[in-house]
């Protein structure tokens, strides 16, 4: 098993030592006295002892190299993708320091009009040009303290390094509690610590959720996985009939107009079967043709014959060799504007 040091050198657990493994620390924690050291010794175990694995460990890795790279080439950006791990997994950003990619699992309209303003007004002038918006399903009734999902790492780190506070509306003292326990852990001291280079992060996370699907697999059997993720898809939709994230949506493409910056929004391809899902419901994906305007452009890859099943990690998620074909997709696109 892993030790500290393991958490900054990337070593798959064997997939079998997983799961007791986490029931294990689990039980150990249950006899302690308050939620909160519950939470803070549960945390400690699997960033920092077990981090081998640990997918918010990946996360604040990644987190980490989108900061570097932004701190080191803002004046040169001209191209800024935001998505959540669509984006994130999707998007495969050279070391050119004219592109930025600060897509990040579960990010939500919030996050990323707070993390475009923050580029463009600390820049002056700024060399930004092209916004490139990631679309996921359930992104316009999404706002991620409204959901289950702890806002843990990734509000921490926005909160340090970017001075973004959280969204004020509907946030609860649960995930109050959580974004304090992980700022308080996420010192300064990890900026210079993590030097992993940006694609060796993302291929962590890609195998930490390739595994996690194998595993899902096994145990199920192939149908049942794919019928049990498929269940993702109600609950998307049915953040996506809401429009409580739009307002910030509008906002983004608002300062980009008037900052004559080029909006192109994608609609990222899926499995055939999670698309077939898709389509039953009313998808915001099919809305956003009310939203295209002089500088406001949309690539829908969602049926692109150039993708097929092979190309995703799980159902919705690209692996490299997808993440190939979807930059150059909309690589091309942008060019051809």
């Amino acid at each position: 098993m892993g030790h500290k040091s393991d958490y900054f050198n990337f070593k798959m657990v064997p997939s079998f030592l997983i799961k007791p493994t986490k029931t294990l620390i689990r039980l150990v924690c249950v006899f302690l006295p308050s939620s909160t050291l519950r939470k803070k010794v549960r945390h400690y175990l699997f960033t920092y002892c077990l981090g081998t694995y640990n997918f918010d460990a990946r996360l604040a890795k990644l987190l980490v190299q989108q900061a570097k790279f932004t701190l080191n080439n803002k004046q040169y950006i001209e191209t800024l993708i935001l998505g959540s791990s669509h984006g994130m997994y999707g998007y495969i950003t050279s070391k050119n320091p004219q592109e930025l990619n600060l897509s990040m699992a579960s990010l939500d309209f919030y996050y990323m009009k707070q993390l475009y303003l923050n580029l463009i007004y600390s820049v002056t002038p700024p060399s930004l040009k092209n916004l490139v918006i990631v679309f996921s399903a359930f992104n316009s009734g999404f706002a991620i303290q409204r959901s289950s999902e702890a806002l843990g790492v990734e509000a921490a780190f926005y909160k340090q390094f970017y001075k973004i506070n959280r969204n004020p509306e509907g946030y609860n003292t649960k995930q109050e509690t959580d974004v304090e326990i992980e700022t308080a852990l996420f010192t300064k001291r990890f900026f210079n610590k993590f030097d992993d280079d940006y694609m060796r992060c993302l291929y962590e996370l890609s195998l930490i959720q390739d595994q996690d699907a194998q595993i899902k697999r096994t145990t199920l059997g192939e149908d049942d996985f794919i019928q049990q993720e498929l269940q993702r898809t109600i609950k998307h939709v049915k953040y996506a009939q809401s429009n409580f994230s739009m307002p910030h949506f509008a906002e983004i493409l608002r300062t980009a107009k008037e900052n004559h910056h080029r909006v192109f929004l994608i609609i990222p391809p899926h499995t055939k079967a999670y698309t077939k899902r898709l389509k039953k419901y009313n998808c915001i994906y099919f809305n956003l043709k009310d939203y295209l305007s002089d500088n406001v452009s949309l690539l829908n890859l969602l049926d692109a014959p150039i993708f097929d099943d092979s190309d995703f990690i799980d159902l919705d998620h690209l692996n490299l060799k997808g993440a190939k074909k979807f930059t150059n997709a909309v690589q091309a696109f942008i060019q051809g504007k």
